[in-house]
């Protein structure tokens, strides 16, 4: 497995240069921060998108009976974050602020009946929340919490 890093940032001019490394995960987290001045995101990813244009997304999966789940490293009018994939429907979680846009538009939709999803649906749904994103909602940090909270007791 391995971190994900977005950005170096200089230690000597403060600037931030945004690049797309995969390093080991024998590194820690605050060995990649302290001696190379490194932001590492949270999820590990092992799998690796290529858009026509070159851009690169990396990305995890995992499947069970129910449906398939992608996390795809992305960023959004200048904000890092993961963009989660269900059958059911997705939602982007900011790195800067824990915010979710989530989305009620369903890949089972445009893609049904399909186990798992190909880089071209991937790119291809990206493409589509990029279009209509004005359609996504906004939940802060907190809604998030208290929607997971009222979930956790139904379960009960």
């Amino acid at each position: 497995m391995f971190w994900f890093i977005r950005h170096i940032t200089s230690k000597s001019t403060g600037l931030k240069t945004v690049c797309f490394l995969l390093v080991p995960r024998y590194f820690s987290k605050q060995f990649l921060a302290h001696y190379l001045g490194v932001r590492v995101s949270s999820m590990s990813y092992d799998k690796i998108i290529v858009s026509e244009n070159g851009e690169e997304f990396p990305y995890s999966e995992s499947f069970d009976d129910d449906s398939y789940y992608y996390e795809v490293s992305i960023v959004l009018d200048d904000r890092d974050g993961e963009l989660f994939i269900s059958k059911w429907g997705s939602h982007i979680e900011f790195d800067d602020d824990g915010s979710w846009l989530d989305f009620k538009i369903a890949p089972n939709e445009f893609f049904p009946n399909q186990k798992e999803l190909t880089h071209e649906n991937i790119l291809s749904y990206m493409v589509t929340l990029l279009d209509r994103e004005s359609e996504g909602t906004v939940l802060t940090k907190e809604e998030v919490e208290k929607h997971y909270q009222r979930f956790v007791r139904s379960e009960q």
